[in-house]
């Protein structure tokens, strides 16, 4: 099982299986007992998507235009997910991805500045929302800065190189 992949998935009390795509991170997919997926219809679509949807069709393995719902995640075990169907065509996972993005107003927590984001791989303290300074958020395990030792900062004590 791998991101973007499409199964049926019969949600509990629900009268049939419904296409499902497999959203959780490879490594959650291919390792453990639980996957993130969202639900798409089982019907044709007869409308255009709506915010928080997509449209995913036989370019993605589906017999039809469906919309999947992107504003709710299902946590499934995996032994409950059968009959793969397809794949989320390149092109439209990124689709996919901001979809489930916009639907759940993720977007307020992205960077102002995306460049410093690439650069550093941390979010500026004001786009989290909380009042840490930076450089508690870009070092979250308190590790000592590189070429300083955790003891050299607790105790501002110089080591001494031996040879």
């Amino acid at each position: 099982m791998k991101p973007f992949e499409i199964y049926s998935w019969q949600p509990p009390g629900w009268p049939e299986p419904h296409p499902c795509v497999i959203v959780s991170s490879p490594a959650r997919a291919a390792n453990k007992p639980d996957v993130e997926v969202v639900l798409c219809s089982t019907q044709k679509a007869r409308r255009a998507a709506h915010p928080g949807e997509i449209i995913l069709d036989t370019a993605d393995g589906l017999d039809w235009q469906t919309i999947c719902k992107c504003d709710l995640i299902y946590s499934v075990p995996k032994d409950k997910i059968k009959n793969r169907r397809g794949e989320v065509s390149a092109a439209r996972r990124s689709q996919l991805v901001r979809t489930i993005i916009a639907a759940h107003a993720w977007v307020k927590f992205f960077p102002a500045k995306p460049e410093r984001f690439r650069r550093t791989g941390v979010a500026p303290v004001s786009d989290l929302g909380n009042d840490r300074p930076p450089a508690q958020v870009s070092n979250p395990c308190g590790c000592a800065p590189k070429g300083e030792s955790n003891f050299q900062r607790e105790t501002g004590a110089t080591p001494v190189l031996r040879r």
